[in-house]
């Protein structure tokens, strides 16, 4: 289990340091040319601007579903081992008290 966690610390900070450079360095220089550009009345540059803020918009849900991925494939197999044990020992729990309520009962 400390594998699984050292994992999914190493790949979400992958995750978000592409996140934040998209956001801090890719994504500005893009979209500001496009607003002044907009701002000067260029009407192919308003659709620019709002095409960059649909993009910031797509990559930002695209980083977060891609960490429930690593979340899902980090932790998906030990919570299922982990109530597959669980439901084996509800079984194991519920025979035992059969098993008991059958052996106090007078022939």
């Amino acid at each position: 289990m400390k594998h699984r966690v050292a994992l999914f610390v190493v790949l979400s900070a992958l995750l978000w340091a592409g996140d934040l450079y998209f956001n801090a360095v890719a994504q500005p220089d893009r979209s500001s040319h496009a607003t002044l550009r907009a701002v000067n009345g260029d009407g192919e540059a308003a659709r620019a601007v709002r095409a960059e803020s649909l993009l910031n918009n797509q990559v930002n849900l695209g980083f977060g579903a891609a960490q429930l991925l690593v979340a899902l494939a980090c932790f998906a197999g030990a919570a299922l081992d982990g109530m597959r044990r669980a439901s084996v020992g509800a079984q194991n729990d519920e025979r035992t008290v059969l098993n008991a309520e059958s052996n106090d009962q007078p022939s």
